[in-house]
């Protein structure tokens, strides 16, 4: 071997599932009239290609820990095995909390739960 790992096909990867606040919102404080927009769940175009996937289909977003259920939403913002859900918006069922461990960060004073890896699933 040459001691680098063969490159598994997108479709076998667990993908990095981004959970961010939305630009336009502080934090957690979204106006009641916005609370709908964007409850999906982002997706790079290779994914959806990988996956076969187009806007609007239903997906399971699961993991060893949890799962969720939204539309999802291609986008060209994000580029490879990634996809983005921003936080606090009211998906089909359950939310990307329900994916991510809860485990204290390195530094000791917070909990580390903005990032982890997923599996899609189409429902």
């Amino acid at each position: 071997m040459s001691g680098t790992l063969k490159q598994l096909p997108m479709r076998m990867r667990f993908y990095r599932l981004l959970t961010v606040s939305h630009p336009l919102f502080l934090n957690s404080q979204i106006p009641p009239e916005l609370l709908n927009r964007d409850a999906c769940i982002y997706i790079s175009k290779e994914v959806a290609a990988s996956e076969e996937l187009t806007d609007g289909q239903v997906l399971r977003v699961k993991n060893d820990i949890g799962f969720f259920d939204a539309p999802c939403r291609v986008t060209s913002h994000l580029k490879g095995p990634v996809i983005l859900a921003y936080k606090n918006r009211p998906l089909l069922r359950n939310g990307p909390n329900h994916v991510v461990e809860s485990r204290v960060t390195d530094a000791g004073n917070g909990l580390d739960y903005y990032d982890t890896f997923v599996r899609l699933e189409k429902i």
